[in-house]
């Protein structure tokens, strides 16, 4: 036993020749040492547990799994890359998403996915789809579509074309009306017979009264009646001065006047007395 011996240069111990000595205090042996303060420069090693360490930025591995120290702005949880909850971030550049650099941001509030979204107000554009169903819309002009099934606008005037109805005229007298079964020297009101024309259909309205000299009676109209069946109407008619009843009316095809009877089972009217009739009807130019 030697106690506090000085040795002098390099002494071998374990086969080993130390060049020198570093640090203060215990000799280290290799199980379990505990060093304090040790700058142990590039070591290698499996595994390093630290405790009560402090870094001047955070600390992270690199792809190399290499420590590297990175600044952090903000507050909050450090993100990973797995299903990382992140609170009102500020995301700078053009951030990719599943795969996609957005160039910007349009309009405000929530962000858009591609199924079943709710856009306020959207600027669409000439989008293009399969199907558009819209509610609560307004237009300044009637929407239709054209051959192509684009939606057009159009006038009142083009829409009665698109729709066949054509132009419409004011009313207006018919000076050239002819009528049969009234006396003309007896005299008695004029003949009134109006007319107005919404595309190819024709509203007629009548007003005939004076003495009759005919059973038959007749006004003849604008425009000869063409179709396949007979028009028929109820209006309203006197007889020889009696009260005023339910008549009838009809335009035979081919036709171009009003033929009446005194009531609905065309009875044929007195051929003397006052006899009056007056209605409204409407047919169509084929």
């Amino acid at each position: 036993t030697i106690k506090t011996p000085i040795i002098a240069g390099h002494p071998v111990i374990e086969g080993v020749t130390p060049t020198g000595a570093t640090g203060t205090g215990k000799l280290v042996f290799d199980t379990s040492p505990t060093l304090v303060t040790p700058t142990i420069g590039a070591a290698s090693g499996t595994s390093l547990t630290l405790s009560g360490l402090y870094a001047s930025a955070p600390v992270f591995s690199d792809g190399s799994k290499k420590l590297v120290s990175n600044a952090i702005t903000g507050t909050g949880r450090v993100v990973m890359d797995t299903s990382p909850t992140i609170k009102t971030p500020i995301i700078a550049g053009h951030p990719v998403i599943e795969g996609v650099t957005p160039t910007g941001a349009t309009g405000t509030g929530k962000l858009v996915f591609d199924t079943s979204p709710t856009l306020v107000t959207p600027n669409i554009g000439a989008a293009t789809g399969t199907s558009l169903t819209l509610s609560g819309l307004t237009a300044s002009l009637p929407v239709f579509s054209d051959g192509s099934k684009k939606l057009i606008s159009k006038s009142v005037a083009d829409t009665r074309t698109a729709l066949g109805v054509g132009a419409e005229t004011a009313w207006q007298a018919f000076a050239a009306c002819a009528e049969v079964g009234w006396d003309a020297a007896a005299g008695g009101s004029p003949t009134e017979l109006y007319y107005k024309k919404v595309g190819k259909l024709v509203f007629v309205h009548f007003s005939k009264s004076g003495t009759s000299d005919n059973a038959t009676t007749t006004l003849t109209i604008p425009d000869t009646y063409n179709g396949t069946v007979t028009l028929q109407g109820v209006c309203i008619v006197q007889d020889n001065g009696g009260a005023y009843t339910p008549g009838k009316w009809l335009i035979q095809t081919g036709t171009n006047y009003i033929k009446f009877y005194k009531d609905l089972a065309e009875g044929a009217f007195t051929a003397s007395g006052i006899k009056s009739v007056e209605g409204s009807l409407c047919y169509a130019l084929v």
